[in-house]
């Protein structure tokens, strides 16, 4: 099954994805995301990849990803995905909390609950709703580039393999 390390998963089309063997592995579900669930970089640098968070797509199912992320299903009846999102990613009001949370001098690390107690601003449900939209939409788009990045990036290797074995 294709691998995927934090690092992998926050660089816009990562070169030379690996592989791991999942026969056999009893708790690979816990490796695994859904759509919409939220995946955060839990080990690294304060100000590097720690704490980092996006919103998964369909793409991202198809992956074993790796033990350095934080998996967070959100509950739509709380708060919707997009809206966490940007509570938890915000540049002032959210990565600073989650930060704060980290621990280790070396590699600091993030616990999962740790970050599930951290309070969430709530606005009025419009205003919620309007953020939700906005942050599902880039997502969304963020994910169609990447795919269409990997796309274009393997059929340019075929023209160029092409190119360089004529005679």
């Amino acid at each position: 099954m294709p691998y995927m390390s934090a690092d992998d998963l926050f660089t816009t089309n990562p070169h030379q994805l690996k592989s791991i063997l999942v026969e056999g592995k009893k708790d690979i579900d816990e490796f695994l995301v859904q759509k919409n669930w939220i995946v955060m970089a839990c080990s690294g640098q304060i100000y590097g990849l720690n704490g980092s968070a996006m919103l998964t797509s369909e793409y991202h199912r198809g992956f074993f990803l790796s033990h350095d992320l934080i998996r967070i299903e959100p509950d739509p009846t709380k708060a919707r995905p997009g809206y966490l999102l940007t509570a938890l990613t915000h540049p002032t009001l959210g990565r600073p909390l989650v930060l704060r949370e980290a621990y280790g001098m070396s590699i600091p690390h993030l616990d999962p609950d740790d970050v599930a107690g951290i309070a969430i601003p709530r606005l009025n449900d419009q205003k919620e709703s309007a953020i939700a939209d906005l942050a599902e939409k880039s997502a969304a788009k963020q994910a169609e580039a990447e795919s269409q990045e990997r796309d274009l990036a393997e059929a340019a290797g075929k023209v160029i393999s092409e190119f360089l074995m004529r005679e």
